[in-house]
């Protein structure tokens, strides 16, 4: 017999996280809770995004589902890229959710939709799509409101030194995971 919420995933479980809440990802009856996944690709890229016959923000999105896909995640997963290209953004093309970010290893860095872009993340979005720490910075081309930034790299189609794009701190958890203010890399 087993005691859901002692802290210990006994046999039956599919987690114990030593409570008998739910909402926090692991139900009151100790089963795993849906959620929405989140990672920062292994690769390093340009301003410049192409895949196969993709290119700019629609290359981003099939870089995503790529990595997350030979990583081994769930090959009928679409994964969409947190960045803006001047005509879409994360606000707009992106689900609301009323579920959890959570990164690969269950950790939750934001609890719904609204909590994602208040500002603040419970944790890092520090994980590659393999379960390793990584440190750096991301192109995104957005605030962390899921709004536009006009430094997109020319809509993520250039790599020259006339034009920038903004990025964010991937260790961070304030605002600035999403945009640094400091500065703009060049492309």
């Amino acid at each position: 017999i087993f005691v859901c919420g002692n802290n210990i995933t006994d046999f039956g479980e599919q987690c114990d996280d030593g409570n008998t809440n739910n909402g926090d990802g692991c139900s009151s009856s100790c089963l795993i809770e849906p959620s929405y996944g989140v990672f920062v690709t292994n690769g390093k890229y340009t301003g410049k995004l192409t895949y196969q016959s993709y290119t700019g923000l629609n290359a981003a999105d099939a870089i995503c589902t790529s990595a997350a896909r030979s990583a081994g995640l769930s090959p009928n997963s679409i994964w969409k890229a947190w960045m803006s290209d001047g005509v879409l953004n994360p606000s707009s093309r992106l689900f609301h959710s009323e579920l959890p970010y959570k990164k690969l290893n269950g950790e939750t860095i934001a609890k719904y939709w609204n909590s994602l872009i208040s500002g603040t993340l419970n944790a890092p979005i520090n994980q590659n799509e393999f379960g390793q720490i990584v440190q750096g910075y991301a192109w995104t081309g957005v605030d962390y409101t899921g709004g536009f930034n006009s430094y997109n790299c020319n809509s993520w189609t250039s790599n020259n030194n006339v034009n920038s794009g903004s990025f964010g701190n991937v260790s961070s958890v304030s605002s600035d995971w999403s945009l640094n203010s400091d500065y703009n890399l060049p492309c």
